[in-house]
């Protein structure tokens, strides 16, 4: 059975203090139901000293120690901390439903697919651009630059999402076997 915790938990500088010098931090947290570094912060704010490193070994093995002394508070110490649990749980239940909930993540996975065949696309029509202007210029039939301007068409052609067009890439180990890649503007990806 759960515990129930609390909506809104109201801390006291003064109680607090001796609940930290009582026991250790973590503790004490747990038994707030919030972290023991969420309860240091708070002990912060507040301007409550805390058991230095080291302190609880040190008593559990019967070593004197010492307890740091509760300063007067001045006119910018807190003497009540409030923890608003509502807001924190709701935000907490909403993350588990989110990655619960598939159709969630399969929708924010079709826009992402969705803008990255977009740019694909764009990135094609504007490649397609540039090898008609580079067609255009005088050295186009050299061998050297009629071997790019192939290799640019098939680049566009790989990543344009209306195209449906496959490489077929010998395997360097084994040049009679062939792999289909499917080329998209963020690199090769194995069909």
């Amino acid at each position: 059975m759960k515990k129930d915790i609390a909506e809104t938990i109201i801390f006291e500088r003064e109680k607090l203090y001796q609940e930290i010098w009582a026991e250790p931090v973590m503790q004490v947290a747990k038994r707030y139901g919030i972290s023991d570094v969420g309860l240091a912060k708070i002990c912060k704010k507040m301007k409550i000293p805390r058991p230095p490193r080291g302190y609880w070994a040190k008593k559990s093995y019967g070593v004197p120690t010492e307890k740091e002394m509760l300063r007067p508070p001045t006119a910018q110490t807190q003497s009540i901390a409030i923890v608003d649990r509502e807001a924190k749980h709701l935000a907490k239940i909403y993350d588990q439903r989110r990655l619960k909930n598939p159709s969630m993540m399969s929708e924010r996975q079709k826009i992402r697919r969705l803008k990255v065949a977009l740019r694909d696309m764009e990135i094609a029509r504007r490649t397609r651009h540039y090898l008609e202007a580079m067609r255009g210029l005088p050295n186009a039939t050299e061998p050297e630059q009629a071997q790019w301007l192939e290799w640019v068409a098939r680049y566009a052609d790989h990543i344009d999402p209306t195209v449906d067009y496959k490489m077929d890439t010998p395997i360097s180990h084994n040049p009679n076997a062939k792999v289909l890649y499917r080329f998209t503007a963020q690199g090769f990806v194995d069909d």
